[in-house]
Parts: structure tokens; sequence; C-alpha cells
């Protein structure tokens, strides 16, 4: 999405997916939409909006014990806090929580990947 700049027709794309999923009561798709939306939103540098629809979809994820999806989310949801500008240690437990659900389901290669990220963790408060 970044190199042909289309977060907005990502974000009109996944809101309709979210709507249909929600009329299907489709409850994992909901979430992935929802971490769609994230990243759409970050990319727009909706901020607000993007950590929002973050912790709606991990939560959701981790309420549906879907580690892979899981750990994607809270991968999406720390890149979201950190170009925020949010509290450091909120995004390294973040990174770390993504690592822990990826960890749950075998993927030692990401969760290193994560653990790498709340190395690189640099993030300070917003002005």
């Amino acid at each position: 999405m970044r190199e042909l700049d289309r977060y907005t027709e990502a974000h009109d794309a996944h809101q309709t997916a979210l709507t249909l999923y929600q009329q299907s009561d489709d409850a994992r798709g909901q979430a992935i939409a929802w971490n769609n939306l994230g990243t759409a939103w970050r990319g727009m540098e909706r901020y607000t909006e993007a950590i929002a629809a973050g912790e709606k979809a991990v939560a959701m994820l981790t309420g549906q014990k879907d580690w892979a999806r899981s750990g994607e989310a809270w991968a999406e949801f720390a890149t979201s806090l950190s170009a925020y500008g949010a509290e450091p240690t909120r995004v390294r437990e973040a990174w770390e929580q993504s690592a822990i659900a990826y960890i749950r389901v075998g993927d030692d290669e990401a969760a290193t990947t994560s653990r790498a990220n709340i190395e690189n963790s640099q993030a300070g408060p917003r002005p």
C-alpha cells in the first residue's frame, strides 16, 4: 500500500468487509478487518483510529485463541503505537504480546522478529 499510497481505497475496502462480516456474524472476519483498518488508518496518519482498531483486533483474535493472527495484530498494533509516539513501555508490551502469540503457534522466526522490535522501540510520548 505505501508504494502506491492507496490507503483511502484500502480503508474503504476494509470498511466494506467489516460491514459484511458484521452482517454475517463472522467474528474472525471482523477481527481481521479491524486489523486491516488499523493498518490503513496508520498509513493515513490517523493514529487514534489506528490504535482503537488495533485494540479491537487484538482483543477479538486473542479471545478466539487465533494465535497466528493475534501475533500479526499485536505487531500491527505495536507499529501503530510506535508511529503515534506512544509510551515506550506500551510499545514494548505490544511487541512482547506479539512474540508470545507467535510462540503459542510455534512460529519461532516471527517471535524472534517481534522480540527484536522490543529492543528497537524508541518511541516517546507525543508532545
